[in-house]
């Protein structure tokens, strides 16, 4: 892993925030040009995608606790008797909305899986 500078950390912790490279540098106390350069350096790039990669994970489980709990609601929701017939066919057309996705997504991964594996014999194939 790369070893960057206290000011390099305070950088990319400026730049997850969302600030602008102007405001990260003036909050650290460096030019606008070094954090351009550093933004240049493979090392100091690789860093910064690595956190922010982190932060997507992090969202992305969040997203799915909250998944969990929004697939409960529409559960109570289409055994709720008191719940009219629309908000149960919201409810219907919101599930049926997501399996359909779903499928998709996983046939659109398993054909990826699919051809990888046909590239890989035939790059196999081509080497041996």
């Amino acid at each position: 892993m790369a070893k960057l500078s206290v000011k390099q950390e305070l950088a990319i912790n400026e730049l997850l925030k969302g600030n602008s490279i102007v405001d990260s540098a003036k909050n650290i106390g460096i030019s606008e040009a070094t954090l351009n350069r550093w933004l240049a350096n493979s090392e100091f790039k690789v860093v910064l995608n690595e956190r922010k990669g982190l932060i997507v994970d992090n969202c992305i489980d969040k997203v799915n606790l909250m998944g969990n709990k929004a697939i409960k609601v529409l559960d109570s929701i289409l055994d709720n008797e008191n719940a009219s017939d629309n908000v149960k066919l919201n409810a219907s057309k919101s599930i049926l909305d997501m399996i359909l996705k779903f499928n998709e997504q996983k046939n659109i991964i398993d054909k990826m899986k699919e051809i990888e594996e046909l590239l890989s014999e035939k790059v196999g194939v081509n080497n041996g």
